[in-house]
């Protein structure tokens, strides 16, 4: 083959043979050769020069051929490594950025004394830049929602399917809901109304992210408004801002043993936790790998380790004994 895929690869992510050049460690004219040579054994152009170095639509099914043939190439990379060493190699794993920090640094753990002999290299990254790592090889597999996830170009395991709920610090019901309000598990059984909640201020998610859309359908299917402080993208810190009473927020099931660990911290001032009665908004969470990629055995492993940890993320027992059953009165104007 008179390729070399890496320079193929370098030259699609450029914007000129001169900056590809320079990432390669290669002279100008030595890139421009193998243009040329590559152009001639083809017949066609494969990329237009100017104004900015792109692809013809012939370097597209080119590209295209050379991600398959560098997977078939890793698939036996792959194989014989098993063969050889079943418990030596790289795992590259990537995941969204807060559920990263929740659920990959144990698991990472656990592959180190399972694996010691395999290097796990992780990343946290949008599910949308993540699924583009995943169609060009640089990823082997990720979590990411469902919607990012196409069953022709990806094999997916599901992972959980996550509820969304109500996060409210102590302080902050104190303050809004003024009457004592015995603890209970009436609320986490049958959830509350969000409507007794739209007094309090609200960090909410982005305004393309999957749970401030579930938000903002609901309010509009009730005719509600809410009032926002702030909006943030990431779950784990909209979190740790409801503990120091900015406001209250949501947060997915998988987030859940986060604010059990915050609790433990800060007893005097717990967050309280409320499944939201007559709210049918879920999350599907996976595990994707390319569809024609051979996962190695401690690939297989990592993604048995990710499914079982989320056994403590269906229902943590937590809920139960730090929901509350409020008084409906509120405060006074």
């Amino acid at each position: 083959m008179l390729f070399n895929t890496s320079y193929f690869r370098v030259l699609c992510q450029s914007e000129s043979i001169s900056s590809a050049a320079e990432k390669l460690h290669v002279s100008h004219q030595n890139l421009s050769k193998y243009i040329q040579n590559l152009e001639r054994e083809y017949g066609m152009a494969l990329f237009i020069r100017a104004p900015k170095l792109t692809l013809t639509e012939a370097g597209k099914a080119v590209l295209e051929s050379m991600q398959d043939i560098a997977i078939i190439e890793q698939n036996l990379q792959t194989r014989l490594m098993e063969i050889r060493h079943s418990d030596v190699g790289t795992l590259r794993v990537g995941a969204p950025e807060g559920r990263f920090r929740v659920v990959f640094p144990k698991i990472m753990a656990r592959m180190r004394e399972r694996y010691p002999r395999v290097r796990v290299k992780p990343l946290a990254a949008p599910s949308y830049q993540l699924r583009k790592l995943l169609l060009l090889n640089e990823l082997d597999v990720a979590l990411m929602d469902q919607v990012f996830s196409d069953p022709t170009q990806f094999r997916s395991w599901a992972a959980m399917e996550e509820k969304l709920y109500l996060v409210v610090s102590d302080e902050l019901l104190k303050q809004y809901f003024p009457k004592p309000f015995p603890a209970g598990q009436a609320c986490f059984e049958e959830g509350v109304d969000l409507t007794d909640f739209l007094d309090l201020p609200f960090i909410l998610n982005s305004a393309n992210s999957i749970s401030r859309r579930c938000v903002d359908e609901w309010l509009l299917a009730h005719e509600r408004k809410i009032q926002p402080v702030l909006e943030l993208p990431q779950l784990d810190v909209q979190i740790l801002l409801s503990a120091c009473n900015y406001g209250a927020c949501f947060c997915w099931s998988m987030y859940l043993p986060l604010i059990e660990e915050q609790n433990r911290l800060h007893m005097e001032n717990p967050l309280h936790v409320f499944p939201l009665r007559a709210f049918s908004a879920r999350n599907q969470i996976l595990l994707v790998s390319l569809k024609n990629k051979t996962l190695p055995a401690y690939g297989k492993a990592f993604c048995q380790l990710v499914r079982e940890s989320y056994e403590r993320f269906v229902a943590p027992g937590f809920l139960k004994t730090h929901s509350i059953m409020l008084n409906r009165n509120k405060k006074e104007e």
